[in-house]
């Protein structure tokens, strides 16, 4: 049998286009699978980025409520007591602090994500003054102090009535220290530990390791280079003058000064404060009190502030001034380092921080 040449082309070319056409089938089912494929990892990276962006705002919320819980090893929330481990309380250069490690793992459907992290609580306030008044530049001639020590509140390592970095000359004014615990000058003269020609050893005056930044030895500004401004974002309130105040504000920030009124008081035994009299006078008339630490921070002025306080007022815990004081200012302090010591130690100001480095997946 012969074949014409004219269709043995017509079956090469069927037969090319069958083949094609299979080819071109398999070619898009290859396609589509791959596009399928690709659509279904991207969901399920999506479904994964959520569950893990869901994690982290769940240990975010953890520490926030650890941030301000009394203990951390005893009744704590079921959720957070599940989440813990690695509990720790540690004394670090004299500062406690909590550390422990936060897991949290969440699943859904295929997906499964665990994170832990560990975290440090520590006080707002690092150093707990170890006098009742603490001198960063001298004090002027004239100007007068009395303080208290009693041996029931005084520091458990120094014995503190004043600390300074310059000479300071008790026969300037009425300088003077003593240790009764009843706030009155004429007790006070009864019991007297420094005074005129007397320096005792609760003066430590001349004092090359005081340090002179104020705020970073009250609160370690310099850990992580933080401003004076950014420092002012975590006073509870700040104002101009000291009327007024929220009376449940733990850390009190004016810019201006602050003048209390007789037998006012702000802070008490059981709820001491941070107060910071920023470029302002402090003066305190017949019986008003101040219970916790107070500083008079000089910043833009170019006058130093005055401190006067009437016979019967009294800052009890410390006072630190960054400036010399006016010659005119008269100055009542009792140490209390108990007092002090509850202010470091209370839920509300404490800061909390992530360990660098210890993420783990």
């Amino acid at each position: 049998m012969v074949i014409k040449p004219k269709k043995v082309m017509g079956g090469i070319w069927l037969g090319t286009s069958v083949l094609l056409m299979t080819t071109v089938i398999s070619v898009t089912s290859a396609l589509a699978l791959l596009i399928i494929g690709l659509n279904e990892q991207g969901i399920w990276s999506e479904q994964q980025e959520t569950l893990q962006g869901s994690v982290q705002l769940t240990q975010a919320q953890y520490a926030a409520r650890l941030l301000h819980l009394p203990s951390w090893s005893s009744d704590l929330p079921a959720d957070l007591a599940a989440s813990l481990s690695n509990i720790s309380h540690e004394i670090i250069n004299g500062v406690e602090v909590d550390v422990a490690t936060v897991t949290v793992k969440q699943t859904n459907g295929l997906f499964s994500v665990s994170q832990q992290q560990d975290i440090v609580r520590f006080p707002l306030l690092l150093n707990i003054p170890p006098a009742g008044l603490i001198l960063v530049n001298g004090i002027t001639n004239g100007a007068s102090f009395t303080l208290y020590l009693p041996s029931s509140t005084a520091h458990p390592v120094y014995s503190y009535s004043l600390w300074a970095n310059q000479v300071i000359d008790l026969s300037q004014g009425t300088r003077v220290s003593c240790d009764p615990l009843i706030i009155d000058k004429t007790h006070c003269l009864g019991s007297v530990l420094s005074q005129s020609a007397l320096k005792n050893t609760d003066i430590k005056d001349n004092d090359s390791y005081l340090p002179l930044d104020a705020l970073d030895y009250l609160f370690g500004t310099h850990i992580d280079d933080i401003s004076d401004d950014t420092l002012k974002a975590i006073p509870w309130q700040i104002t101009t003058s000291c009327t007024s105040l929220d009376p449940y504000a733990l850390f009190i920030w004016v810019e201006g000064s602050c003048i209390l009124s007789d037998v006012e008081e702000i802070g008490s035994p059981a709820q001491p404060i941070i107060l910071i009299i920023e470029n302002g006078d402090i003066v305190l008339k017949d019986e008003a009190k101040i219970y916790g630490l107070v500083v008079s921070l000089q910043k833009t002025s170019l006058f130093s502030q005055q401190v006067i306080m009437h016979d019967s007022s009294i800052i009890e815990g410390s006072l630190i001034l960054n400036h010399s004081a006016t010659s005119n200012s008269d100055i009542q302090v009792k140490y209390d380092y108990p007092l002090l010591l509850k202010l470091q130690q209370m839920p509300q100001l404490q800061q909390l921080a992530r360990v660098p480095g210890s993420r783990k997946r």
